[in-house]
Parts: C-alpha cells; structure tokens; sequence
C-alpha cells in the first residue's frame, strides 16, 4: 500500500465497519431508550426539536413521524440553548459526561452508538429508529436493507 493512504485507512475501516453495524446499533437503541423517548415523544402537544448539524435533520426526521403518529405539532428550531432554569430539558447524547448530558434533566445515552469515523451516522439513525419503536413502529424489517458497497478498491486519490 503507497504510503499516501495510510491516514485513510482506519477512516476507511472505521467508516465501513460502522455503517455496517447500524442495523444492531438500531436494536439496541430501540431495547435501550425507546422507554425514554416515548415519554418525550408520546407526550401530546407541542414539542420543540432542536438541534445542530446531523442532529438538525434528526429533529426534522422525528417531527413528521411525530405530528402523523397524532401527537401534536413539533417546532424545529436551530438556536444557542443558554440555559440557568426553566423548562425541563430532554437530552439524547451519544457520550455521557458531556456538558450537554450534565446539564439535562432527562437523558437518554447512546453510548453502544458512538462513531470513531468522520461519518457520524451511527447515533444519529439509532435515535431514529429508537424514535420509531417509540412511535409504535418495528424498525426489524429495515435492517436488512443495510448493503454495502465493496467495489471501491482503496481510497480516493
């Protein structure tokens, strides 16, 4: 192997061995936290989704399935959350400890779901699926339709 690709390598395998096991991260975030989350999501009447990057288009994917499962209507919202008191705070983290995760009021940990790879898919399409058994949805039949690509020969030049 050139030497070149050498810093892609554990990317590489990173990447394909994590999106490869979506479908157990899935399970397991559906026997872990969609307790948690039915109790945030079940809850009838207004809910506010934020969120910032990946996390964004999570919140943009949970409101739809929320409003027609007939829970009432999700605002999205992108913004600073300064937080002293008030409203409690819901979180869903992928890391305990963070200043996020101390600071919420509930929390749902997604430790098994945490990326080592660039792509970061991994926890974000558990809350999803978590978010759907919650719902009242069976995410088994979605496994499966995890295939990988196994043509690239190496990486890109």
């Amino acid at each position: 192997m050139s030497r070149s690709f050498a810093p892609y390598v554990p990317a590489m395998i990173y990447m394909r061995l994590e999106v490869a096991s979506q479908p157990g991260m899935w399970r397991m975030a559906a026997e872990r936290t969609a307790p948690e989350l039915a109790a945030a999501s079940t809850t009838v009447g207004p809910l506010a989704a934020i969120g910032c990057g990946t996390s964004w288009f999570v919140a943009q994917t949970i409101a739809p399935m929320r409003e027609t499962a007939g829970y009432g209507p999700t605002e999205l919202h992108q913004l600073l959350a300064v937080r002293r008191a008030g409203r409690p705070a819901k979180e869903v983290v992928a890391v305990a400890g963070t200043p996020v995760a101390l600071a919420a009021d509930a929390l749902s940990v997604l430790g098994h779901a945490d990326e080592m790879s660039v792509v970061q898919t991994r926890c974000a399409t558990s809350v999803v699926a978590a978010t759907r058994v919650a719902l009242g949805e069976d995410v088994e039949p979605l496994a499966p339709s995890v295939v990988l690509d196994h043509s690239e020969s190496g990486p890109p030049s």
